[in-house]
């Protein structure tokens, strides 16, 4: 392994003992379990926990909003209790601030052993009871439906103690002092997706109520073992806060350099002796201008906006960003090489050519076309980066002595048109690969092994990353992911393939008729969309003819294709062969003009975000 070769000239910037406490102690520790009192003049929470470095409880005033530390809990008979375990944020909305609160949780396991937390449960707390007008009280039930929608979300996580926004080579970067400040201090900003409903927090200097939820996917297996050695394996996902959204309503770059899908994947070893190694890669769209709005058909129009001189900046502004964090690059382009894709692809390269950057190496792979007949030829992709597979290597290092083996020095940003089922096929193979030096490193694998000898643990690694594949395509595009009989198997399965049909009927349906409020809900969580207090201003929800139209035209085709279906296999009894003809022409005819109306009206019919965070012009 070339990138992973121990020097001793290269020592760690802190001291062995800082090393191993950024992997296994915690030096600032948010308390794991509240109790919530509600009075009906103040919020009080007060931490239970013992461990905790927050003590003192922390009141809302109802009335001014203005949030305190408080050394008692308040007592009486008109305070309500109950058991929460952490603070998501506020939010304000038409009616004034809400308070969200997680009342549920699900422990998913350990990273070096600080305890991982999934959010199983939400609720939101309104300040005051405000007396709205029947319009501002529609408008309150749709931001409350789209809070909810995020906050049922079943992929956010956080810890008490470990920062999951860094992976693990970031958090060995840090110095013991570093790990005496809170946690939300040190975060990666970009995967910290409750920042802005966190502001009053932060505002206050509350830093001990301060709790970073993370959206994307985490597995661990707490126990593997090969060759009599014990090891956790373990997938962590993050999914990047700028350009968050939905399928269609977020796709390429943005004037800052923030790519639609953006998503860093860190697969994790640690084994039973201490030492840890982790592995990172990225997916995010491709980083021109471009366009696919929904509108009733199968495949949106795609379209690559403007000339290559108007995408030149905001790509290389990316570009710039993702060698500096993450060092040389190998970019996988798994698009189509015709048709619209093939324009698109070819954006692409021209931007990268005219980066000019030695950091980059471009590859065009069409998965399609490679893959039609013979999904194992995704392999011949993996010889052509085996030599950036080696050279790039992984991070490792001894926990107990905090030696540092090796670091990783570039990585693999693999995307195709969603960044979704194709990538995710690519992504768990050039895992799996590093996975094998990962594990002969830590001196679990000999060094003539194979994974594949390995068929337990290998099926264990196939159903953790189509697991990943599963979350993170339902966050974007609503439903699980296509293609992942072949990375659970190795294999395409007529079960597979009929589940990836009855996925992207699903995700047809949800992308044209829900997805413009699921888009408004995640620009409503993020802060993107800011709404004023009272609700001031013109309403967002107003003067759209579209839910009533809509439903029309469906129930009108629905209506269409059922009768004539019954015209033509189950028509009237008594009636002449003329008569069936011609009631079978007119419901026909009914159908075709139901489907010409859908289409040719269908960007007017399909559900829209309302809030235009993300227009842009086409032309």
């Amino acid at each position: 392994m070339l990138g992973c070769v121990a020097d001793s000239r290269k020592l760690l910037t802190m001291s062995k003992q800082d090393a191993a406490r950024s992997i296994t102690q915690a030096h600032f520790q948010l308390p794991s379990k509240l109790v919530l009192h509600q009075q009906p003049e103040a919020i009080v929470l007060e931490p239970l926990d013992s461990q905790s470095t927050t003590r003192e409880c922390l009141e809302i005033d109802r009335a001014s909003n203005r949030i305190t530390r408080r050394s008692a809990p308040p007592s009486g008979s008109r305070t309500a209790t109950e058991e929460v375990y952490g603070v998501i944020g506020i939010i304000r909305l038409v009616a004034g601030p809400y308070l969200i609160v997680i009342t549920d949780r699900e422990r998913v396991g350990q990273i070096a052993g600080h305890d991982v937390w999934r959010v199983k449960g939400t609720k939101i707390i309104p300040f005051v009871k405000a007396k709205l007008s029947s319009e501002k009280q529609q408008d309150e039930a749709k931001f409350l439906a789209m809070l909810n929608v995020m906050l049922k979300t079943p992929s956010f996580y956080f810890s008490y103690t470990y920062d999951l926004t860094h992976s693990l080579q970031r958090n060995c970067g840090f110095k013991a002092t570093d790990f005496a400040r809170p946690i939300w201090e040190r975060v990666d900003d970009r995967f910290f997706w409750n920042r802005y409903l966190m502001r009053d927090f932060i505002a206050n200097q509350l830093e001990g109520w301060v709790l970073p939820v993370m959206l994307g996917f985490i597995n661990i297996v707490p126990r593997c073992e090969i060759n009599g050695v014990a090891f956790s394996l373990i997938l962590v996902s993050r999914r990047n806060v700028k350009r968050a959204g939905t399928r269609f309503n977020v796709r390429g770059v943005d004037d800052q350099g923030n790519v639609a899908n953006n998503i860093e994947t860190e697969q994790i070893v640690i084994s039973s002796d201490g030492r840890v190694s982790a592995f990172v890669q990225t997916r995010g769209s491709i980083p021109v201008f471009w366009t696919q709005y929904t509108n009733i058909k199968y495949t949106p129009p795609l379209r690559v906006i403007g000339q290559d001189s108007e995408s030149s900046n905001a790509s290389g502004l990316h570009f710039q960003d993702q060698t500096k964090r993450y060092g040389k690059h190998v970019l996988i382009n798994l698009v189509n090489q015709h048709g619209s894709e093939k324009n698109l692809a070819n954006a692409y390269k021209r931007q990268v050519e005219l980066l000019n950057d030695d950091n980059l190496r471009y590859i065009e792979f069409d998965f399609h076309k490679e893959c039609k007949t013979k999904w194992e030829n995704v392999n011949r992709l993996l010889t052509d980066v085996q030599g950036e597979l080696d050279k790039f290597g992984f991070y490792a290092m001894d926990s107990k002595s905090g030696t540092e083996m090796c670091k990783q020095t570039g990585t693999f940003r693999t995307n195709c048109i969603d960044n979704l089922d194709r990538t995710n096929v690519v992504q768990s193979m050039l895992a799996s690969a590093n996975l094998e030096q990962q594990l002969k490193q830590l001196g679990i694998l000999r060094s003539t092994d194979k994974l594949a000898n390995y068929p337990a643990f290998h099926q264990t690694l196939k159903h953790v990353w189509a697991d990943n594949a599963d979350a993170l395509s339902l966050q974007y595009a609503g439903t699980g992911a296509l293609k992942t009989d072949f990375t659970r198997t190795g294999r395409r399965t007529m079960r597979g393939a009929l589940n990836d049909g009855i996925n992207s009927l699903t995700r047809y349906y949800l992308n044209n008729f829900h997805d413009g409020f699921r888009q408004d809900a995640f620009d409503l969580f993020l802060g993107n969309y800011f709404v004023e207090s009272g609700g001031e201003g013109r309403s967002p929800f107003g003067g759209s003819f579209r839910p009533i139209a809509t439903v029309t035209v469906l129930f009108a085709l629905f209506v269409g294709a059922v009768m004539f279906l019954a015209s033509l296999f189950a028509p009237a009894e008594g009636t002449s062969v003329l008569y069936q003809f011609m009631v079978m022409v007119f419901w026909l005819g009914a159908l075709v003009a139901s489907v010409k109306v859908l289409i040719a009206y269908g960007t007017e019919l399909v559900d829209k975000p309302r809030f235009g965070v993300h227009e842009r012009k086409t032309v």
